[in-house]
């Protein structure tokens, strides 16, 4: 009986702080998330020699990146064709928000040699910018630099 007692008692100590320790985990990975997606997303346009859209809906806390490769003649067009799959798709946690995008249209594109493009019409201009992330418990930046390297702020 008597460890069930400390046992409860730890609990009710434990409990509160792991919960008010989730938003900001939650918070951290989706940063996290974002930046090894935007590294991913560099490194498929390096290898393949091609480019690849990173497109962010701040309404409804989501991004996606695609190849933009088309072969039914809509290459580079910044737009997700039908022939063009998707490398990567990520829906934030309830509680984090993507609350600013500081790329033209909210999307970037990485070139063939990985370097961040935010012009949609040509000739694109190289350049970077910033995702803003926020929740109950802070915000964190994920910025995008002009090189195509990213990093949490």
């Amino acid at each position: 009986m008597v460890v069930v007692a400390i046992i409860a008692i730890l609990s009710a100590i434990a409990v509160p702080n792991y919960i008010s320790w989730l938003p900001k985990y939650r918070l951290s990975t989706s940063a996290r998330d974002i930046l090894s997606d935007l590294e991913y997303a560099r490194g498929t346009a390096i290898k393949n020699n091609a480019h690849v859209v990173f497109e962010f809906d701040a309404a409804n806390d989501t991004y996606n990146a695609w190849v933009d490769n088309g072969a039914l003649g809509n290459k580079n067009n910044w737009n997700q064709d039908v022939d063009e799959g998707t490398i990567r798709s990520r829906q934030m946690p309830a509680d984090v928000d993507i609350s600013a995008v500081s790329f033209p249209n909210d999307r970037v594109r990485f070139n063939g040699n990985g370097f961040p493009e935010t012009e949609p019409d040509p000739p694109a201009a190289l350049g970077g910018g910033t995702i803003t992330l926020t929740n109950d418990m802070g915000t964190r930046f994920v910025e995008l630099r002009i090189g195509g390297k990213a990093r949490i702020q």
